[in-house]
């Protein structure tokens, strides 16, 4: 179980760094994705998500793969359950957008599969304690 979730927590890694990656593809194209009226600095908010978005699934790869007591797997359920409301939600803008990116097509569908897949079992990983 410890290795499916780790396994599952790096490919939603994986799949962050990526969807960013394509948000950068159209520079080498010569579109300006620049932020209008933008001042050189990164806001603090952004900077803070990037960060924990790549802080949270390491951290949580760490317990699993240290810790098997009830509270790491309990920790690590919530914290999956929490990816999984964040991929519903992007997911949603996604559809509700005005334009279609059509290369997040392949990444927003792909990580709210395997964001539902950790949740079952990260929950399966929960009741083999209560066996």
């Amino acid at each position: 179980m410890q290795t499916k979730i780790s396994i599952l927590w790096l490919i939603i890694l994986i799949g962050l760094v990526f969807h960013t990656i394509l948000h950068l593809i159209p520079v080498f194209y010569g579109v300006d994705i620049v932020k209008p009226n933008s001042q050189g600095v990164i806001p603090l908010g952004i900077s803070l998500t990037m960060g924990f978005t790549f802080l949270i699934p390491v951290a949580i790869i760490c317990l699993c793969v240290f810790f098997t007591s009830k509270w790491a797997r309990v920790i690590n359920f919530i914290v999956s359950l929490i990816v999984a409301l964040i991929n519903i939600a992007h997911l949603s803008e996604f559809f509700l957008a005005k334009s279609v990116d059509i290369a997040q097509v392949f990444v927003l569908p792909a990580l709210f599969v395997i964001s539902l897949f950790l949740c079952v079992i990260s929950y399966k990983w929960i009741k083999i304690l209560t066996k």
